[in-house]
């Protein structure tokens, strides 16, 4: 019996992580973090609903002193903001714990770097009827429950 014991190397499916293709998930956390090469970002975790698996996504934030590129992290954090629904208004004061438990759906994908094959997440948008927030006409409506509120918890 070799290193693989009771298994039959063949029907081993040595893939890992969420699988590809557009997923229902929930964002568990979220949190700013500093990276080793002292970037400050927002380190948001999808948990896929199916699979339970997690994907982290890093949002770097416009504070590093370089104008050119704080004003593009801006750019991409306000993009992230708009998907996840959060009014133009209420984007300044919102905190890392404000997004979890918003229910999204996104497209995973794998991308090579070099040997590596690192899962990525990207056409983000909040599920509809989900006890979200959603447009109807021209007011913003929600339901949490069974209490009706015209403002997003955030």
């Amino acid at each position: 019996m070799g290193l693989f014991g009771d298994y039959d190397a063949e029907s081993v499916d040595e893939t890992f992580g969420i699988p590809d293709g557009e997923r229902d998930m929930v964002i568990t956390d979220s949190d700013m973090m500093t990276s080793k090469k002292g970037n400050t970002g927002l380190m948001i975790t999808f948990t896929d609903e199916q699979t339970k698996e997690t994907l982290d996504m890093w949002q770097n934030l416009p504070n590093s002193g370089d104008p050119q590129k704080d004003e593009n992290s801006a750019k991409w954090l306000k993009r992230l903001y708009k998907s996840l629904e959060i009014p133009d208004s209420r984007m300044n004061s919102v905190e890392p714990e404000d997004l979890i438990g918003i229910e999204v759906t996104g497209t995973v994908y794998t991308q090579q770097s070099g040997q590596y094959e690192n899962k990525r997440i990207r056409n983000i948008h909040v599920r509809h009827g989900s006890g979200l927030y959603h447009q109807v006409g021209d007011s913003m409506a929600g339901v949490s429950g069974n209490t009706f509120s015209d403002e997003p918890p955030f």
